[in-house]
């Protein structure tokens, strides 16, 4: 219900941070990658990037990304 309301949503800062900073934009495609995350966004002006999955599949998520990426910073948690 989240990911489908965020989806209707925009964030007008994302175009010109990846402008600014490529790596948002690795960020959010290797996100948008994965089958198991239903969303990806960048959140604000561009301090964090977010994916929203199933609470059972963040911690494989996380594993996946610090393996593919071991030089970003990675959390998962609940939305609670």
């Amino acid at each position: 219900e989240l990911a489908g309301f965020l989806a209707g949503c925009r964030n007008d800062l994302q175009a010109p941070a990846i402008v600014l900073r490529p790596v948002i934009g690795e960020v959010l495609s290797s996100l948008e990658a994965d089958q198991r995350i239903a969303f990806a966004r960048m959140s604000g002006s561009g301090a964090t990037c977010f994916g929203l999955c199933d609470f059972a599949d963040a911690i494989a998520v996380e594993r996946d990304l610090r393996t593919a990426h071991p030089d970003w910073w990675i959390a998962s948690g609940p939305l609670s």
